[in-house]
């Protein structure tokens, strides 16, 4: 009996014994530490769009097994982008919670740089073609007068090579599948250019041309005006594998009056402030005691020392061969002056009131007048006003 009771009592002490260290295996187990890992913590409540820095987030070691998937652990993982949804305080964050289309777009202008938007139609944005980030030229047509009250259309490129920004709030190309027509573009412009874009869209109506982003030479096309545009005629607007345009063929007239036309537009210039009076002489032409015309014509020798352009001289004498037929003058009742006082000559140092115009009547010749006439000018005279005759008779030719 007594050694049933001790083989039991051995028994019962050798479980406790296997129990008790077991159990301190299981203790020393759970003393030992779990592995952390460093992760990126809010520290504060961020809004969607907001960018992480050191005054928002910072980094924290929390157990393996508390950090998600995909936690930040690097600074770099946050460079461009920004929180795709609300960030709660001590929330970690996770990579796939950022997006660099999240970023606000004034992130996204480059440094010393504009956003300019301007109204667009579905033409003037290609039905839809425009895309962020297409390059585009922009013309602009608008109306002024010349110094004669005519008013004249002309179409300038305003700038080249101009990066769009958005199209309407659509700012990557990805954001929309399909066509959209947009009632704005925004355009990437420096300061400078952005004046001068509100300054064309204000002083008439701007058209954007979509071009390659490959093609960044800069054309520098001359203002397009109604004379350059009646005066083109129809080429190939092709560029060979340089990038040079062809050459233009010649203009092709059909008639000499659409020769007369062009002519008149080219000579067409601008008035300056203070132009010259015109350099005429007035003659009067005397057929008898009682009967007389005078008329003007043009002093070549004083136009040669004003020193103007060809365009100039060339509207001045135009000016004064456009005038009317000569006007009768009457003589004088005393028939006692003498007469190499010459009074029937009446120099003139710029153009009349009145209009004037080429000479009419006899010619003007060296031969000696009939009976009862007096000879009013000299030799020299005579000579001069051969020339001027011819020079009128090539004027109304023209």
């Amino acid at each position: 009996m007594k050694n049933k009771s001790l083989i039991l009592f051995l028994v019962a002490a050798g479980f406790g014994l296997v129990a008790m260290l077991g159990v301190m295996q299981v203790m020393e187990a759970k003393s030992e530490k779990e592995p952390v890992v460093r992760v990126l913590v809010a520290t504060t409540d961020i809004i969607p769009g907001g960018k992480l820095d050191e005054t928002n987030s910072a980094f924290k070691e929390v157990p393996r097994s508390m950090a998600p998937r995909g936690a930040v652990t690097d600074r770099k993982q946050t460079e461009g982008k920004a929180l795709v949804s609300r960030a709660v305080q001590e929330e970690i964050i996770a990579e796939a919670k950022l997006s660099e289309s999240a970023r606000p777009p004034s992130d996204t202008i480059p440094v010393g740089m504009r956003v300019a938007t301007v109204k667009v139609d579905s033409t003037k944005s290609h039905s839809g073609l425009l895309r962020p980030t297409d390059r585009v030229d922009i013309l602009c047509t608008y109306k002024l007068r010349d110094p004669g009250g005519q008013q004249i259309t002309s179409t300038k490129t305003v700038l080249e090579f101009i990066e769009v920004f958005a199209t309407d709030s659509l700012r990557t190309t990805g954001e929309s599948d399909g066509e959209t027509t947009a009632k704005n573009i925004s355009l990437i412009v420096t300061p400078e250019q952005a004046a001068l874009l509100k300054l064309a869209e204000n002083r008439g109506e701007l058209h954007l041309t979509l071009r390659s982003k490959e093609d960044t030479d800069v054309a520098d096309t001359p203002e397009v005006t109604m004379a350059t545009f009646m005066n083109t005629s129809t080429v190939a607007g092709v560029r060979d594998k340089k990038g040079e345009k062809k050459a233009e063929e010649p203009v092709k007239t059909e008639s000499l009056g659409d020769f007369v036309a062009q002519k008149q537009e080219e000579v067409k210039v601008e008035a300056a402030p203070n132009e010259p009076d015109i350099p005429t002489w007035t003659i009067m032409i005397h057929r008898g005691k009682d009967d007389a015309e005078y008329t003007d014509v043009i002093d070549e020798e004083a136009l040669a020392e004003l020193d103007l352009d060809r365009a100039k001289m060339q509207k001045m004498r135009a000016e004064v061969g456009r005038g009317q037929p000569a006007t009768p003058a009457v003589a004088p009742e005393d028939t006692d002056a003498d007469a190499d006082a010459n009074p029937w000559a009446i120099p003139s140092d710029g153009p009349k009131d009145r209009q004037s115009g080429p000479p009419s009547g006899p010619a003007v010749s060296g031969e000696s007048e009939p009976d009862g006439i007096e000879e009013i000018f000299n030799e020299e005279d005579v000579e001069r006003t051969k020339e001027i005759g011819d020079e009128l008779d090539v004027l109304q030719n023209f």
